[in-house]
């Protein structure tokens, strides 16, 4: 699937392509258009709000990781409400920021929160 915005009737802007099973499109497909294209049209009060719950989201994560340290990012959309895509960016930035780090292998290892 692919989704775009135009400036204009021919002007497009950006474009994304989603691709898969359409059923496991949909999850994505809402993300994007909620980070990227609804963004856009957001005022500054709306994009703060955003943000707040990003981190709410970062939080809750981090919690959850240091009472069970072995959920997968599968399990962890199921608990916070996130997709696939956004708990695995959420992870990409809490390792990059140094709050968690991961432990073994992507099977069989766990999670440690860094406070």
């Amino acid at each position: 699937m692919k989704l775009g915005f135009f400036e204009s009737d021919s002007a497009l802007r950006y474009q994304d392509e989603i691709n898969g099973p359409l059923i496991r499109q949909v999850p994505e497909i809402l993300e994007v258009l909620q980070r990227k294209y609804l963004k856009a049209q957001k005022g500054p009060e709306e994009q703060e709000l955003t943000e707040k719950s990003k981190e709410k989201s970062k939080e809750k994560i981090l919690r959850l990781l240091s009472e069970s340290p072995r959920l997968t990012a599968e399990e962890l959309g199921h608990l916070t409400g996130l997709s696939l895509s956004g708990v695995e960016r959420n992870l990409r930035e809490l390792k990059k920021s140094g709050s968690l780090r991961r432990v073994g292998p992507d099977k069989g290892g766990h999670w440690e929160v860094i406070r």
